[in-house]
């Protein structure tokens, strides 16, 4: 492992040949000598939240927003949001998770900050990730807060067109361009 992608993002590649994870645009929640975990960003269920809230807690839940896939693995639900009093852990400066159930709770019952909550999770076994980003399967972008909410269906194409810009921006900026580029 060369350096931790926690906090970051993988964007599935043509290379990557998983069907699971086809198209995919995925937050890195942890990575070390360990392993890895992340949550894909883009996949949502044709569930609600409400109808998660039942399993959660009795009452009436305020949102109907989809309940996300955030993976392959387990079971387990995972809140992501913006506000770190509801925090279990710290990903990036914006961006924290909620575990437990009584953040899980609190974020399902409030309307101010968003949030998305997610079941199961994308794992990795020590060093299984860095050979599929050394094999190509996986690009790498830093991670903006908006990211993680972004409402459209397009993510990943959005994710894949703001790396393809960031590699060939200073490429470009060094090539000379002729006065006249028809003279070319």
């Amino acid at each position: 492992m060369a350096i931790s992608l926690r906090g970051h993002l993988l964007v599935a590649s043509p290379k990557l040949g998983d069907g699971n994870f086809f198209r995919t645009v995925i937050l890195m929640l942890q990575h070390d000598s360990d392993g890895g975990i992340g949550l894909v960003l883009n996949r949502p269920t044709p569930s609600t939240l409400s109808e998660v809230w039942k399993s959660i807690e009795e009452g009436p839940c305020p949102s109907e927003s989809p309940l996300y896939w955030g993976g392959p693995v387990g079971n387990a639900l995972i809140g992501i949001h913006n506000f770190e009093n509801w925090s279990d852990t710290q990903i990036t400066p914006e961006l924290h998770i909620a575990t437990t159930r009584r953040n899980l709770t609190r974020l399902l019952r409030q309307s101010e900050h968003p949030f998305r909550l997610y079941v199961g999770y994308a794992g990795w076994g020590p060093e299984q990730l860095d050979r599929e980003l050394a094999q190509g399967g996986w690009l790498v972008a830093s991670a903006a807060g908006e990211v993680a909410f972004y409402e459209g269906e397009d993510l990943w194409e959005q994710t894949v067109d703001r790396i393809g810009a960031q590699i060939l921006r200073p490429a470009l900026g060094r090539v000379p361009s002729p006065p006249d580029p028809r003279v070319n």
